[in-house]
Order: structure tokens, then C-alpha cells, then sequence
């Protein structure tokens, strides 16, 4: 009901097949002798009152390296690396700092969805196109491509989802190991 209600389905263990349920977050599983056993890898500290306890100088230092981190880990390839960018902020963020983190040999792509008319923060990418040398690759869906590509979407997804991204960002994932 909360999927119909308020387009949310990731929030609770339930999911859309019959016994089988998500974890909890920062929580995995695993089989001993037979026994399944859930775990919790991470708490969030909490206050008393049961608000996050914040610094947020920490925090932005923390999640500053905690990205870059990220990024450089998946910079590490031996075939060319490839990047979704939407133009959006988050997106642009990382191929930003992947450039100017990738070795000058290492072959880029970039992989992007755009709409007819283009979404608005689709205007952005025009602007990291003119200050990249990776190669550029765009796709614009169509009625077609996307009733063509939603069985295997819905079947990859393997629960309902409420946002049209999701498309637009498997149809250039599959065009992406295509290439």
C-alpha cells in the first residue's frame, strides 16, 4: 500500500515476492551450520532524545572523503571506465572528480540520456561536454525503446519503482555493455 499510496517500496522489509523480505540497512547475512544469521555492521550514533548526533564540519570532512575515496576506488580498471551523467548535480560531481583524478591513458565514456525536450538539469551537461576530451555517448529514448525495454527492465528491477529514471538509466546501462 505504501508503494500505491506514496510511491515508496525500499523503506520497509517487505517487498512485492512472497517470502522474501530486504534487509535492514547496514545489515548482512550469513549461513553457519545451517543457521541464517542477521547482523548489524553500523549503528548511527544518536543523542538521547534519539536525533543523529551531527558535527558538521566533521561531517562535510568526512563526506568529502568518504567520496573521493569512492570515486578513485572505481577509477581503478584495466578497460575503460565509464561514467551515467544526467547533468544533475550528484552525477556531475563525480565526473568532475573523476577527471581530474583519471591517468591521461585511461579511455572515459561518458553515457547520457537525453529527453525530448531536454530536463532541466540536462542543461549541464552540455557545459562538462565542452571541458572533457572522453568520449560522448547519447541516447534519447523513444515510446518504442521504452515499451521494447520494460519487460527486461521490470524483470532486472525485480520490484516496482516509481521513478522514470530508472528507465531512461537501464535502457543506457544495457547500451553500455554493448559497446
Amino acid at each position: 500500500t505504501d508503494f500505491c499510496s506514496e510511491r515508496v517500496s525500499d523503506h520497509l522489509e517487505e517487498t512485492f515476492i512472497r517470502e522474501i523480505r530486504e534487509l535492514p540497512q547496514a545489515s548482512y547475512l550469513y549461513l553457519k551450520d545451517g543457521q541464517l544469521t542477521e547482523r548489524k555492521y553500523w549503528n548511527l550514533p544518536l543523542e538521547a532524545d534519539g536525533r543523529p548526533q551531527r558535527d558538521e564540519r566533521e561531517d562535510f570532512e568526512e563526506i568529502k572523503e568518504l567520496f573521493q575515496d569512492a570515486v578513485k576506488i572505481r577509477l581503478r580498471a584495466d578497460t575503460p571506465v565509464g561514467f551515467l551523467l544526467s547533468g544533475g548535480l550528484d552525477s556531475s560531481a563525480i565526473f568532475s572528480f573523476a577527471k581530474q583524478n583519471l591517468p591521461c591513458s585511461q579511455e572515459a565514456h561518458i553515457f547520457t540520456t537525453i529527453t525530448d525536450p531536454p530536463a532541466e538539469e540536462a542543461k549541464g551537461i552540455e557545459f562538462l561536454k565542452r571541458n572533457s576530451n572522453f568520449q560522448w555517448h547519447a541516447h534519447t529514448p523513444t515510446k518504442h525503446s521504452f515499451w521494447a525495454d520494460l519487460d527486461e527492465l521490470i524483470w532486472h528491477q525485480e520490484q516496482p519503482f516509481a521513478d522514470a529514471s530508472m528507465a531512461a538509466s537501464s535502457v543506457v546501462g544495457t547500451w553500455m555493455n554493448r559497446t
